[in-house]
C-alpha cells in the first residue's frame, strides 16, 4: 500500500483512533501470506495471574534459537506489518496484546511488564529460545526500555509500585532479561508524548472548548497555517507553548493525586472503629466514595507544533491534514483515564516508561530504527536521541527513506521502493549477526 499526498490526506482527516493514531497498526490482513509459516495462538499467563494473547511465528519446519517479542501498552500487535516477515527469515516473531488490549483507561504500565516478562518465560519454555530481543515500535519502545530497565536491577532494588502506589512491586517477580532491544519509531514514551500533545490552550477541563488564544497553536495570529500550507510559530510562542503544556500536565497530575486521596480516605475511614456508628446516610457517602474510582475526562490532546510546522525538528514528513478536528474529536490520546491510570501511562511528569532515561541504564545491543516521513513520531533529532541516550557499546540507526510510521511507503519521497520489506530485510540483518551467527 502506497501512501500518496491525496491519499495521505484522506486518511489523516480522519484523526485520532484509539489505538491507531494517524497511520492505522496494520490489520489482520496485512501479516502476509501464511504460507511457509507456522502461526500458533498462545496465552501467557503472568505472575500475578493476568493473562494476555500473542501469536507465534516462525517458518515451518524450523526451531529459532532467537525470537523477537513485539507488544504495545495497549495496542494488538498479534498481527502487525512485519510479524509474517519477520517469523520467515529464520528468527521467531512473537506478536503480542498486553491485558489492556485496546482499553488503556486503567493502565499500569508497571503490570504489563509483567506481561512481558509471561511471553519471555513461554517461548523459552515451549520453543526452546535462547535468545530474546524486544521489539518497541511506537509506544513500545518505551515499554520495553521500561521493562530492561526495571529487568537488569537485581530484586530489592526494582521499582515496588506505580506513581499512584498502586500496582505490583516488581521486586516480588521474575523479569527475564531481555538480550537486545529494537527502537523502532518510538516516541519518548507515551506520559511523554501526551505532555508534547496536550493543548496548552484549555482553561476550563469541564468545557472543551474554553480556549486561551494567546496560546491556541490553531489560531493563524499565532503562526498557523492552513494545511497544506506550513505553518511558522516563533521561537518566543514555541517556549510559552510548551512550558503551559507541562503546567496542564501537573493540573491534570495534581487532580489524579486529589481524586485519589479522596478514595483513599474513605476506605480509611471504612476501617475504623468509629464507622459502624455514623449515621446510614454518612456510611452510604463514604462507601461509595471509597469504592467507586472517578474517571478524567482529558479533552484536546492533539496540538503538537510539529503537525504543522515542517521547520520544527525536520524531516520527510508531510502537513497534517486536519489536526485541529483531530484535537476536538472525540476519541484521543488519554480521554478517559482513572487518576491511577493517567499517572502511570499518560502523566509526562509522573510516568515510569519513558524511554530515553531508560536507554541510558542500558547496554544490551540496540538498534534504533525510524521512517522518515513518519508523522506520528515527528522528526529525526526526535527519534535520534534515542540512539544518543542508549549506554549501549554496540548500538546502530538505520533510517528508512519515504517509510511512514509502519514504514508504508509516502510518494513521491519512497521513490515507488519497497520500504516495509527495507524495514524488514535492516531489522533481520541485524539480529542475525548478532544473536545467529
Amino acid at each position: 500500500m502506497k501512501m500518496n499526498r491525496r491519499r495521505f490526506l484522506a486518511t489523516a482527516s480522519t484523526g485520532i483512533g484509539a489505538a491507531t493514531w494517524f497511520e492505522p497498526f496494520a490489520p489482520a490482513q496485512t501479516v502476509g501470506s501464511v504460507e511457509g509459516l507456522e502461526l500458533d495462538n498462545i496465552y501467557p499467563k503472568a505472575e500475578d495471574g493476568a493473562t494476555s494473547t500473542a501469536i507465534f511465528y516462525r517458518a515451518k519446519g524450523t526451531n529459532p534459537k532467537a525470537a523477537i517479542i513485539l507488544m504495545h501498552p495497549r495496542a494488538d500487535f498479534t498481527r502487525w506489518q512485519l510479524s509474517g516477515y519477520l517469523g520467515k527469515s529464520g528468527i521467531g516473531m512473537l506478536g503480542c496484546a498486553s491485558r489492556y488490549i485496546n482499553n488503556d483507561t486503567d493502565c499500569l504500565t508497571e503490570n504489563v511488564l509483567l506481561d512481558i516478562a509471561a511471553g519471555i518465560q513461554q517461548i523459552k519454555e515451549r520453543y526452546g529460545i535462547q535468545r530474546v530481543i524486544g521489539y518497541g515500535h511506537s509506544g513500545g519502545g518505551s515499554l520495553y526500555s521500561f521493562y530492561q530497565g526495571q529487568a537488569m536491577i537485581p530484586p530489592g532494588g526494582r521499582l515496588t509500585a506505580g506513581p499512584s502506589g498502586d500496582g505490583p512491586d516488581l521486586n516480588k517477580f521474575n523479569l527475564p532479561q531481555l538480550d537486545g532491544i529494537i527502537i523502532s519509531n518510538a516516541h519518548k514514551g507515551e506520559g511523554k508524548v501526551c505532555m508534547s500533545w496536550i493543548d496548552p490552550s484549555v482553561v476550563d477541563e469541564s468545557d472543551p472548548f474554553a480556549t486561551d488564544p494567546a496560546l491556541d497553536m490553531y489560531d493563524e495570529r499565532n503562526g498557523y497555517r492552513p494545511p497544506p500550507a506550513s505553518s511558522k510559530y516563533s521561537t518566543e510562542f514555541l517556549m510559552r507553548f510548551r512550558a503551559a503544556q507541562a503546567e496542564r500536565t501537573h493540573r491534570l497530575d495534581t487532580k489524579a493525586k486529589s481524586m485519589i486521596e479522596q478514595q483513599r480516605r474513605a476506605q480509611a475511614q471504612m476501617r475504623s472503629a468509629g464507622f459502624a456508628s455514623l449515621d446510614p446516610a454518612e456510611q452510604r457517602r463514604i462507601r461509595r466514595l471509597a469504592s467507586v474510582e472517578q474517571t478524567m475526562v482529558i479533552y484536546r490532546t492533539a496540538a503538537e507544533p510539529k503537525y504543522t510546522d515542517l521547520s520544527i525538528d525536520p524531516s520527510d514528513r508531510l502537513v497534517h491534514a486536519n489536526p485541529e478536528r483531530a484535537n476536538y474529536g472525540r476519541t484521543g490520546l488519554a480521554r478517559t483515564m482513572t487518576a491511577r491510570g493517567w499517572l502511570s501511562t499518560w502523566s509526562g511528569l509522573s510516568s515510569n516508561m519513558v524511554r530515553d532515561e531508560n536507554l541510558a541504564k542500558i547496554t544490551i545491543p540496540t538498534l534504533v530504527i525510524g521512517g522518515t516521513c513518519d508523522i506520528s513520531v515527528s522528526g529525526m533529532q526526535y527519534l535520534k536521541d534515542a540512539y544518543d541516550a542508549s549506554a549501549a557499546k554496540d548500538k546502530s540507526m538505520v533510517w528508512i527513506k519515504g517509510g511512514d510510521h509502519n514504514f508504508v511507503p509516502v510518494e513521491p519521497i519512497a521513490g515507488k521502493r519497497n520500504t516495509v520489506d527495507e524495514a524488514g530485510n535492516a531489522v533481520v540483518k541485524w539480529v542475525h549477526e548478532r544473536f545467529l551467527a
